[in-house]
């Protein structure tokens, strides 16, 4: 006669306890899967990446080790977590109770307490909420300060606005240095200084132009030339015959423009390659314009009347020198 097989046996699962044995077999090992995966994310550059983001949210770096340390485990003692979060062990019970009472973990027992993790999606929603709250009080606090702080304060006396005056100006561009060379010029009323070799930026057709105007006016004008400036006639020769006195010097310190000793224009050099360019410094004061105008007056006595210049221009010019 068959012998009654139990319905809690079965030949291919085995018996009852037998089956239950290997369902708790398999929980365990499913649970120590998710607790090394845990532990792998909190760990290396990963872990490095999540403590700078939790420390952005306002969490200390012990606070973020311990709160990964836990999240990383179902749960642990506090020197555990110290071990775990590389904390030293004093101060992992104020970093466990600050993430206790933000909501990040809970703690059970009596004299020996275990702490396990918040849920992060949870906690860091309601770590979000109460941030916001805490800037929207600090916010309140802060307005509430100025609006009494400006009730209280005394105001300072008011004074008269002052207009600063704009003593320097950079002009860049073959057109605007131009156009603020004619203006200058045009604007002169007394005397008109000038330094002057190539590059030239005016076309020649408008050489000489406005200084024969200015000299018209009772202006003393008067230009010193590098050799290779006088090369064309036409750049000195109406000036000669308007009455403006004209000089000739191998070497130049710079090229300049001195109108009526209270202005002047200097034309700059490329401070990499030392050339000529077409950016120009605008110098508007007299305490400014007088050491251009001693620079001036010193390469005027060093220079030479340009050869071939008539015996009266050349006796004008010996008189200015004595003048001076």
């Amino acid at each position: 006669m068959e012998r009654c097989r139990s319905p809690l046996s079965d030949p291919l699962l085995g018996s009852a306890p037998q089956m239950a044995s290997k369902k708790r077999t398999g929980a365990e090992l499913d649970s120590k899967r998710a607790a090394k995966r845990r532990a792998d994310v909190t760990k290396g550059s990963a872990g490095e990446k999540l403590i700078l983001a939790l420390t952005a949210l306002g969490l200390t770096q012990n606070e973020s080790r311990a709160y990964l340390a836990i999240l990383s485990t179902n749960d642990a003692t506090a020197s555990e977590a110290a071990a775990n979060a590389g904390v030293p062990r004093p101060k992992i019970y104020e970093a466990l109770a600050n993430l206790e009472s933000r909501g990040f973990c809970r703690s059970v027992g009596g004299q020996v307490r275990r702490y396990a993790a918040v849920d992060p999606e949870s906690a860091l929603r309601n770590w979000i909420r109460h941030r916001e709250e805490e800037r929207k009080i600090l916010a309140d606090r802060d307005a509430a300060h100025v609006e009494l702080l400006v009730r209280l304060l005394p105001r300072p006396e008011q004074f008269p606005a002052v207009e600063i005056p704009d003593f320097m100006e950079a002009v860049s561009g073959r057109l605007p240095t131009t156009a603020v060379l004619e203006e200058v010029i045009a604007s002169s009323r007394e005397s008109l200084h000038e330094m002057l070799q190539p590059p030239f930026l005016q076309p020649r057709a408008r050489w000489n132009t406005q200084e024969i105007e200015a000299i018209g006016r009772g202006v003393d004008v008067r230009v010193i030339y590098t050799p290779d400036g006088i090369e064309d006639a036409q750049r000195y020769l109406p000036l000669l015959e308007a009455g403006g006195q004209v000089r000739v010097i191998d070497r130049l310190p710079m090229k300049l423009l001195i109108k009526d000793d209270d202005e002047a224009l200097i034309s700059l050099r490329d401070a990499n390659t030392g050339a000529q360019s077409v950016t120009t410094a605008r110098v508007r004061h007299a305490d400014l314009v007088a050491p251009m105008e001693a620079l001036f007056k010193r390469v005027w006595r060093k220079a030479k009347p340009i050869p071939g210049a008539t015996a009266a221009e050349r006796k004008a010019a010996s008189a200015g020198d004595r003048a001076e």
